[in-house]
């Protein structure tokens, strides 16, 4: 089509007219720029705090763990005592047998060697409740070295 000569000068970027339509579209553009930056933050805001919120449950179930685990290994360190104790009496009833006439040695070392293994295990079942109360520890964010500081070396290697 045929168009008027002065139609193209209003809307030509020289002219007041089109210079006032980018001027007018500039802040519209721009708004909308904004908005997207916002949603971006916004979403990227939620994003962190879902982040945060599943540090946090993971954290407690950590906690809650550890805490199974040191109640665990503490009853069954305390069965386990209760078993040592009753060996040692066990022992202690063999060797009076024994004495007596009653029996032969080979009960006395039976009972030695039931309360032998059943000493055995009790250690285990401690050192397993000690590293569960460290896992305690660390479950609720303290620090775990296993070797000391210098400066607490340091201290107790000078002589006084």
């Amino acid at each position: 089509g045929l168009a008027s000569p002065q139609l193209s000068s209003l809307v030509s970027s020289g002219s007041e007219f089109g210079q006032a339509g980018l001027g007018l579209a500039g802040p519209v553009l721009n708004a909308q720029v904004l908005g997207f930056q916002q949603e971006a933050v916004v979403a990227q805001a939620k994003q962190v705090l879902a982040q945060y919120e599943q540090t946090i449950l993971v954290a407690f179930k950590e906690v809650e763990d550890a805490l199974v685990a040191v109640r665990t290994a503490e009853s069954q360190r305390i069965a386990q005592q209760e078993q040592v104790t009753a060996l040692r009496s066990a022992l202690r009833l063999a060797d009076l047998r024994y004495k007596g006439g009653l029996t032969s040695y080979v009960d006395v070392l039976i009972a030695k060697r039931d309360l032998f293994d059943a000493e055995l295990e009790l250690t285990s079942t401690h050192r397993l409740h000690l590293v569960s109360i460290v896992q305690l520890y660390k479950a609720l964010g303290g620090g775990w070295s296993p070797h000391p500081a210098e400066g607490i070396t340091a201290v107790s290697g000078s002589a006084f």
